[in-house]
């Protein structure tokens, strides 16, 4: 029987970045329009950034490249990083 390596995972890796990606990004994304949004109302000023993207290109714009940059982010760093090595179990008796 064929035992994995340590390399033969780098597509799960990957696809484990972008959808931690994915989360990421919508967290950040929501996080920077709280933020904003408190700043608004508190200043009185007029920003035009919102957590409704269906209305707002600029909120949907922002989004997409907060996404964007956090798959790339994550996906780098899974590229880059070092595999985990097997452990080999020795007999101990």
């Amino acid at each position: 029987m064929d035992e994995p390596t340590a390399t033969s995972n780098i597509g799960l890796r990957i696809a484990g970045a972008v959808i931690l990606g994915i989360f990421v990004g919508f967290f950040v994304f929501f996080g920077i329009s709280l933020l904003l949004g408190a700043f608004n109302d508190s200043m009185g000023t007029n920003l035009t950034l919102s957590m409704d993207i269906a209305e707002n290109i600029v909120s949907a714009v922002l989004l997409a490249v907060i996404i964007i940059f956090f798959i790339v982010l994550f996906a780098w760093l899974a590229w880059r990083s070092h595999p985990g090595e097997w452990e080999e179990e020795e007999d101990k008796k």
